[in-house]
């Protein structure tokens, strides 16, 4: 969960320094959206992208498992769902380390691939655990994690649609 959390401190940092330093602006030119990759483009910030974007990926991959044998142990009848879930995690987590290793500059498509499988399989495997729980065998936190991974799963997808519609609208300046 740290790992989750501190994952855009970095590029965080970044965005200020380069900012303060004029090297970026925030122009019509630029697309914000790609800040992260751009600067993942470049030494020692892409060995730093890269390691995030792996450690990440292992530890994505270990969650997507405990929660597979989590829901794997209340019962039989969501098994098809849940391994659908399992193979999207992995799949979502394959796809964050292509993004990291794979810089915009040095090959676009495959930078490209990696995004597609982190964020749409990412967001595919979060629709599938907001099924799973209400499907599967009643747990005890069911009345307010279900709720809460609505919220935040329409939150998700409301964000990738807006990131998908927002290179196609003019930023005025």
């Amino acid at each position: 969960m740290k790992v989750c959390c501190l994952h855009p401190y970095p590029s965080f940092l970044r965005y200020t320094e380069e900012t303060q330093k004029g090297l970026f602006s925030l122009s019509a030119n630029y697309k914000f959206l790609l800040f992260n990759s751009a600067c993942g483009s470049y030494a020692p910030q892409s060995c730093l992208f890269s390691q995030i974007c792996n450690v990440s990926s292992f530890l994505i991959m270990w969650i997507v498992v405990i929660r597979y044998q989590q829901v794997r142990d209340l019962g039989d009848q969501c098994r098809r769902a849940n391994l659908a879930a399992l193979v999207l995690g992995f799949v979502s987590s394959i796809g964050i380390s292509i993004l990291g290793n794979f810089q915009q500059t040095v090959s676009k498509g495959m930078h490209l691939l990696g995004a597609f499988l982190a964020f749409f399989m990412g967001l595919s495997y979060f629709w599938v655990q907001l099924w799973l729980t209400y499907k599967a065998e009643p747990s005890q936190d069911r009345r307010w994690v279900g709720p809460l991974r609505a919220f935040f799963c329409s939150l998700c997808t409301v964000f990738l649609i807006a990131c998908i519609l927002k290179p196609h609208t003019e930023v005025r300046g």
